[in-house]
């Protein structure tokens, strides 16, 4: 029973991962107007804001956060808040490791998946083929 709990936390955590960890706000209201800035590529006015909702994980895999690079550790001393730290450290370009982790468990069940689709249709393929080339009947 662990092992699904497991399996359904990664698989949440996975599918999840660009609302758990990212840098743009997940709900701006500004101006009595609702948007979704992680939905859009395009940057917006940071200075002009209402109102936020932030990702539990404020930075994004692969950006860099130049103050904190150099191989920080989750113990050294941060700059910045208590809600935007780097909870596993960072790398030498300043990218955060934990979203790093949650990013890479989106690709590897994007890969799991694709990769037992296709061994389904193959299997299922060479399956019926095998089945409509027999002589004997069962």
């Amino acid at each position: 029973m662990r092992g699904f709990r497991t399996l359904f936390l990664f698989l949440i955590v996975g599918v999840l991962a660009p609302i758990i960890c990212n840098d743009k706000p997940l709900l701006l209201i500004r101006d009595q107007h609702i948007s979704f800035p992680f939905l859009n590529k395009v940057d917006y006015n940071e200075s002009v804001k209402d109102w936020t909702l932030n990702a539990l994980i404020p930075f994004s895999p692969g950006k860099s956060d130049f103050t904190n690079a150099d191989y920080k550790s989750p113990f050294d001393i941060q700059i910045g808040t208590l809600f935007k730290r780097h909870w596993l450290g960072t790398t030498l370009r300043g990218c955060d490791v934990l979203a790093g982790i949650i990013s890479g468990a989106r690709f590897a069940l994007i890969v799991g998946f694709f990769s037992a689709l296709l061994s389904l249709i193959i299997g299922f393929l060479l399956g019926a083929g095998a089945a409509f080339s027999s002589d004997k009947m069962f």
